[in-house]
């Protein structure tokens, strides 16, 4: 079963509620309550922070075939003294899972955080779970001051894995949940881009969407910010050199009577599917004009799983035994 991940920010010392939620899996729930530090651990909390608000959010998901680029900006104001919060922004699974990998490795393929336009360093704090239970759950956290008066921008932005249904369709989630803020949210705002475009909207909140072709979007004002929404999607192929690199070892059966380019941009396409920024023109040029293509800020090629980094090997090798390099 497909990891499941929470995104949200939320406080630890302090409930700073909204929740963000890329669903990856299909029978778990997410729960809005915030989290504070006791000992050197976490706990849940709930109720209203008692002077910051989460004034507006701005959420975009880019689905390209098999992945899912979410970037979330949140902008917040201080209604009260100076305030020193952690935030923490939650990942979390359940179903069969390595949950003893995942204490230790993320499930993102790719996580970044800035507040007001600087990267943050965030540590990933893993909480324990019930060892009965096959879930776990982690914490990005990071530190934010704000002076009284003060607004701060926050922005999120990860790579994951789309979700899996009956069928070999896919499915991106997202929830809204801002009712641990103080007072309302006056404004949301979520887009969503699909690659390849065949698509269905979930029955609960159809209506609700403005559609134009691939694009989706929808906005909600003075609101708790407590809602569902869902995109249902066929995983499609369209546009990939080598569709399944992220799944099957390579031959070079695979690989025989192909030009030295081709093999060039089927290697290096094993890292663009992970956002990975190209310096070449040629190269470049090629995938920007791909639509399942985007740049990630946060790419690093650790970031590649390791079947993928596997592929991307067999086919520098097969170029340099045949001098098929380009």
């Amino acid at each position: 079963m497909p990891v499941r991940f929470h995104g949200y920010t939320t406080a630890v010392r302090e409930r700073l509620g909204g929740l963000l939620l890329m669903c990856l899996a299909c029978a778990c729930w997410a729960n809005d309550r915030g989290i504070e530090g006791v000992g050197g651990s976490f706990q849940l909390l709930q109720g209203e922070h008692s002077s910051i608000q989460m004034v507006s959010e701005d959420v975009r998901l880019d689905v390209r075939g098999r992945l899912v680029f979410t970037a979330a900006q949140f902008e917040f104001a201080n209604h009260g003294s100076q305030a020193e919060v952690d935030m923490g922004f939650p990942e979390s699974g359940h179903g069969d899972i390595d949950t003893g990998r995942l204490q230790k490795a993320s499930a993102f393929l790719a996580f970044a955080s800035l507040v007001d336009g600087i990267p943050a360093e965030c540590r990933r704090v893993f909480v324990k779970e019930d060892p009965d239970r096959e879930t776990y759950t982690a914490h990005w956290v990071k530190h934010v001051s704000f002076a009284p008066g003060a607004r701060r921008s926050i922005r999120v932005e990860y790579v994951a894995t789309a979700g899996t249904i009956a069928g070999g369709q896919h499915f991106a989630e997202y929830r809204f949940s801002g009712g641990n803020w103080q007072g309302k949210v006056r404004q949301s705002n979520i887009q969503v881009s699909i690659e390849p475009a065949d698509y269905k909207l979930s029955e609960d909140n159809r209506q609700r969407w403005r559609r134009n072709r691939n694009r989706l979007a929808m906005s909600i004002s003075d609101w708790q910010a407590e809602e569902w929404v869902s995109v249902v999607y066929e995983p499609g192929v369209q546009g990939y050199l080598c569709p399944n690199s992220d799944r099957m070892a390579l031959t070079d059966a695979d690989l025989k009577g192909r030009s030295a380019r081709h093999l060039t941009l089927m290697r290096n396409e094993i890292y663009a599917r992970f956002g990975r920024p190209f310096h070449d023109p040629q190269v470049r040029a090629y995938f920007q004009a791909q639509p399942w293509y985007r740049e990630f800020p946060g790419y690093r090629d650790q970031l590649v799983s390791r079947a993928c980094e596997k592929n991307a090997r067999i086919i520098s090798a097969y170029q340099t035994r045949h001098k098929l390099n380009w």
